[in-house]
């Protein structure tokens, strides 16, 4: 009795744990198919508690989208790894009056290597100052900020009602203040009948480095300065739409730094506020609601990479006059093959079809022997080029390498063996040939002609 007890007891166990196994296999599948940060724990840095409620619709939007957050002051003793272990996914500083930072923060070092470990970094910073540390976090990403005291001003495009006299409340409406949107950092966000409210410091991106983005940008009025002065005495930091407001670095492995020049922007002032634009015929133009709220969701949804991110699946490549597409182990130089490969997009919730026009193939041994155009095919959302193989054999690599602004790069490599022609596999004549075959048959046919000729032009002589 005991022992069939025991049994029942030890089924029962085996089939519990099989149970959870299973549950387990299910969940590792679940979130291999999101990207890599889909926990998004994110530590979000105040100057003062102050600013929870002055900024708690942004906040709240954050929570929103997915994001857990865990609040600390800029003072605080502050550690963003713990036994080799990353504590967080995403660093967002909101302590731009903060002269010193608590913790790992104190040392600009450990922010890059914190971005450099492939996590995300939001800096608000604001007219008043910032930090000598967040200062060099951005100088050494290709970020010039403009100096303490100094804001952007646009004598033509500034609040009536918002600004204090100085025209520092500037008025951003115009699509082509977001440049950003030609690579949806934004998304299909509009801004023409909600435009944003800006009030803080200007930036330069440095024009060599091809990672910097330029998300917000001035108008062609606007320029960066000290609003204590009367007049412009000195030559501006920035001017025109060479002035930045917000801007970001997304480095080679894929994580991004997303610098905002004002606090002001991010506030629940600015989100609730109605906007009255300058007008020089004292027509000025009135709407309802800013922008302020959904440019700051669609900004920190992209910067912590809730868009933007791109991954391949389905790669396969195979004779192109096969119906089987069946993949070879090697290819015969001349051969006419087929790539195929899957591009997917993430869209915060799940993966999608990404479609483009300029992603490109490369058929490589040490340098590239073919370089072909990927279309995308919509009946089965997959990206196809076909081509003939080189008549070089070798190791090979298809290779797709993938760099847009606003996209992580998507960089990928198959390797195939291409080798000769089989002794078999030869054509038998080869049309090349064909002048030195004629030559053989004609010397053939001449030469029994003149043997011919010979004989019997020998026999008459001999008869004669």
């Amino acid at each position: 009795m005991f022992k069939s007890l025991s049994s029942i007891l030890l089924l029962s166990c085996l089939m519990v744990l099989l149970v959870a196994t299973s549950t387990l296999a299910d969940e590792v599948e679940l979130e291999n198919d999101k990207p890599i940060n889909y926990r998004n724990r994110m530590l979000v840095v105040l100057e003062s508690a102050q600013l929870k409620t002055s900024h708690s619709k942004f906040f709240e939007g954050l929570k929103k989208a997915g994001f857990s957050l865990e609040f600390k002051l800029a003072f605080d003793s502050i550690s963003l790894m713990r036994y080799g272990e990353n504590l967080y996914d995403h660093l967002l500083i909101m302590a731009p009056k903060a002269k010193k930072l608590g913790g790992d923060l104190e040392d600009a070092n450990k922010i890059l290597n914190f971005i450099d470990r492939g996590h995300n970094v939001f800096i608000a910073a604001h007219a008043d100052g910032l930090s000598q540390t967040l200062r060099k976090v951005a100088t050494e990403s290709g970020i010039d900020l403009d100096d303490e005291g100094t804001n952007v001003i646009d004598h033509f495009n500034y609040d009536v009602k918002l600004d204090s006299d100085k025209h520092t409340t500037i008025v951003i409406g115009n699509e082509k203040q977001f440049p950003s949107k030609k690579v949806n950092i934004l998304g299909d966000a509009k801004f023409s009948q909600q435009p944003v409210l800006y009030r803080g410091l200007g930036m330069l991106l440095k024009p060599t480095n091809k990672l910097l983005v330029p998300i917000l940008s001035g108008a062609s009025t606007s320029y960066s300065y000290s609003t204590s002065d009367e007049r412009v005495q000195s030559e501006p930091l920035v001017k025109g739409r060479d002035t930045v407001l917000v801007g970001a670095n997304q480095a080679r492995n894929g994580a991004r730094l997303t610098i905002c020049g004002s606090m002001d922007l991010l506030s629940n002032d600015f989100f609730d506020a109605s906007v009255t634009q300058f007008s020089l015929d004292g027509n000025h133009k009135s709407f309802a609601h800013s922008g302020n709220e959904l440019f700051a969701i669609e900004l920190a949804k992209w910067a912590f990479q809730g868009r933007g991110l791109l991954r391949h699946t389905k790669v396969h490549h195979y004779l192109a006059d096969d119906s089987t597409k069946t993949q070879p182990s090697a290819y015969r130089v001349g051969q006419d093959l087929t790539y195929t490969v899957a591009i997917e997009e993430w869209n915060g919730k799940e993966w999608t079809p990404f479609i483009a026009d300029d992603i490109q193939v490369d058929f490589v041994m040490l340098h590239p022997y073919q370089r072909q155009f990927l279309k995308y095919d919509p009946a089965t959302q997959k990206y196809t080029s076909t081509f003939k193989a080189p008549d070089t054999y070798g190791v090979y690599k298809f290779v797709v390498d993938y760099r847009r602004q606003g996209y992580n790069q998507l960089i990928f490599a198959d390797q195939v063996t291409v080798r000769p022609m089989h002794i078999n596999e030869f054509e038998r004549f080869v049309p090349a040939a064909y002048p030195y075959y004629t030559a053989v048959f004609v010397m053939m046919g001449g030469f029994f002609v003149f043997v011919i000729l010979l004989t019997f032009t020998e026999e008459k002589r001999k008869e004669e």
